[in-house]
């Protein structure tokens, strides 16, 4: 028996396995359901638009996309013969559990992986990628950052996003197109955020459900904390520029893939916002991490996130209750998920820089005409 078979009958026994634990959770239909019977103002409407596909089965149509989604990752993975790669995929499945199967963020995820394949032999077809998974999900707009240095890659990203936006409008209107940027403003600290778990330790803060949607934490802190975890998400902005401006200079598929994987931690740390389906942002991305780069950092760092959505499953659905609650132990487990997220972040910039000292000088601007 070949590897290869023997990580299909993985890969099947897992969503055998997931059966018994979704049929139970509660969590799994109401996600369903939300994405079936709401209007999903807070989400892009280009990431409404698969869900239409399916009529009147959006449930059952839904988690069939997703499942088909993670088969095209292993797929991948074992035409092109990357057993590190199919591995980690399967053990990322394994321990994110049915999440996986619930979540609509795994199709964004995919697709800024799916550009990290393109970016070298197909860079504009690449950053048209990019472009409908930002328009699916904002945050990969950012990612964008890895793609200067050629005005290919700038104008697919560009032109692909201005034509979504454009046909959103057209179809949803200007209100309903920008709702998900509007939504995002009037959001608290959430109670699973880096800056929002630490205070879920002092005694004078409490947790309630906020008109967000979302369990928030109120009280001593928290104004202070807001301050700078907005000033950290301007700051992420820039940083992300900078990244991408000096990625530029000495572009390569290990620089790019570095600086895509920087910013995507840095989004989750800085966010205010940080529910267990957003460490699977990174996950496809870093099947491609193991696939293909050449620094030992960067395997590292792909093969920690296997723990961190162990420590994740840990803290949804396990502990959330206690969290709620406030009890130490279980908050002390958030904040060690936390703490190993801004590792990961630190880490990848770390990789950054080795693939930067490494890498062959591009040019300056004059050079993005050649590329």
């Amino acid at each position: 028996m070949t590897w290869k078979s023997v990580a299909w009958m993985v890969f099947v026994l897992l969503l055998v396995r997931q059966e018994p634990v979704i049929w139970r959770q509660k969590d799994f239909f109401e996600s369903l359901d939300y994405y079936a019977l709401t209007p999903l103002t807070e989400y892009p409407t280009v990431a409404t638009w698969p869900l239409k596909l399916f009529g009147d089965h959006v449930q059952v149509g839904f988690v069939v996309l997703l499942v088909v989604v993670q088969a095209a990752i292993l797929w991948a993975c074992v035409f092109f013969e990357r057993r590190e790669a199919a591995a980690l995929w399967l053990a990322l499945i394994a321990a994110m559990g049915p999440l996986m199967l619930s979540r609509m963020d795994l199709l964004p995820a995919a697709a800024v992986a799916l550009c990290a394949v393109l970016l070298v032999s197909f860079p504009a077809t690449a950053a048209v990628v990019l472009a409908v998974a930002t328009a699916m999900k904002l945050w990969p707009g950012l990612v964008a950052a890895c793609l200067l240095g050629s005005w290919r890659r700038v104008g697919g990203f560009v032109l692909g996003f201005a034509a979504l936006v454009g046909a959103s409008v057209a179809i949803h209107g200007v209100e309903r197109t920008v709702s998900p940027v509007l939504y995002q403003q009037d959001r608290g600290l959430q109670i699973e955020s880096v800056f929002g778990a630490p205070l879920l330790l002092r005694a004078d803060t409490h947790v309630d459900f906020a008109p967000s949607m979302s369990y928030e934490v109120f009280g001593g802190g928290v104004g202070a904390m807001l301050v700078v975890a907005t000033a950290a998400q301007v700051a992420v902005v820039l940083l992300a520029a900078g990244l991408g401006l000096l990625t530029a200079m000495r572009w390569s598929h290990e620089t790019a893939l570095a600086c895509a994987m920087s910013i995507v931690w840095l989004v989750i740390v800085t966010n205010k916002v940080f529910s267990p389906q957003y460490v699977i942002w990174v996950l496809p991305l870093a099947v491609v991490v193991a696939a293909v780069s050449v620094c030992r950092v960067a395997h590292v760092v792909a093969w920690l996130c296997v723990p961190l959505v162990v420590l994740t499953g840990l803290v949804y659905p396990l502990m959330y209750d206690e969290i709620l609650l406030q009890q130490p132990a279980a908050v002390w487990v958030l904040n060690a998920r936390n703490i190993a997220v801004v590792v990961l972040a630190g880490l990848s910039l770390w990789w950054w820089v080795l693939a930067w000292r490494a890498a062959q000088p591009t040019g300056g601007w004059a050079s993005w005409r050649a590329r």
